[in-house]
């Protein structure tokens, strides 16, 4: 960190205020530099906020959830980028800043979204949930088991949210609806438009017709055809590994996905499109 930013971490760092007190003045920091500090810990120099903030999971885990690029430079810049675009935007369309208001990041993995939602909103508005039991262990794992939100584990085609008597002014899914099938993707919707607010917002990426041309790792042939479908209106999938089932005969529920936006409205009922793009950061995360 530089030298103004870690000046400033020790001082809070010092003055061991509990959790709620610790962000506030944490906040004087910019987005950047919070999880730049978030991904430090735990730190010997900073024994408070080593004891009250989340240590980061370790690297072979989130090149395994979030591929190799997660651990670098443009892995950073781009949680960043899209934490800033999901406050951004939750302050444009819904009129308030997102600090006390209900926020579930669906399909939270090892939780690098939640880390640096605690920047923008008090912990115990934070909710996550993941359909991986494995997900949630890394999230929970004693290095890092005080990232600041309610956690659940979620099925895979939910019928609804495993979150009972709340409802959420906010749900955002990053890389999560690039990876499902069609049936599953619109399970997943329905049931977060059960557990939205009146006038809440959902924030989800798809991939856009160009991913099948960065998409090198299968054969031409078959790239042609998923941007077929997807020209024609259709939901585009490919199985991890091709395989139409997995190991115990049931269909695939994970691969690589595109959806048209001209579909999006149909194929999930009971949403509206406020805002649709991408950024230079992620282009392929619609």
């Amino acid at each position: 960190m530089f030298d103004h930013a870690i000046q400033r971490v020790r001082q809070v760092d010092r003055s061991a205020k509990p959790i709620k007190e610790t962000l506030e003045l944490l906040r004087r920091l910019t987005l950047d530099e919070f999880g730049e500090l978030l991904l430090t810990l735990p730190r010997d120099d900073l024994p408070h906020l080593s004891t009250i903030l989340p240590g980061m999971t370790p690297d072979h885990i989130r090149k395994t959830w979030t591929g190799p690029g997660s651990v670098d430079i443009s892995g950073k810049v781009q949680s960043v980028s899209f934490m800033s675009f999901v406050a951004a935007t939750f302050a444009e369309f819904c009129g308030v800043p997102l600090r006390s208001k209900n926020v579930l990041d669906f399909g939270c993995g090892y939780g690098r979204h939640l880390r640096l939602l605690a920047f923008f909103n008090d912990p115990e508005y934070n909710f996550g949930c993941d359909a991986w039991r494995v997900s949630l262990d890394h999230l929970n794992a004693s290095h890092v088991s005080r990232v600041a939100a309610r956690l659940e584990q979620s099925d895979v085609t939910p019928k609804e949210l495993p979150f009972a008597r709340d409802t959420f002014h906010l749900v955002y899914a990053h890389s999560i609806f690039t990876h499902l099938p069609k049936a599953t993707a619109v399970a997943c919707m329905s049931a977060i438009r059960k557990a939205i607010k009146p006038n809440g917002l959902a924030i989800i990426t798809v991939r856009p017709i160009e991913f099948w041309d960065f998409y090198q790792v299968i054969p031409e042939i078959e790239r042609e055809a998923l941007k077929g479908f997807h020209k024609n209106g259709a939901v585009a999938y490919y199985p991890v590994n091709g395989k139409a089932t997995d190991s115990a005969g049931k269909p695939s529920a994970f691969g690589d996905t595109s959806i048209p936006l001209s579909i999006i409205e149909a194929t999930f009922p009971g949403w509206a499109i406020v805002r649709s793009g991408i950024t230079f950061v992620d282009p392929y995360q619609l």
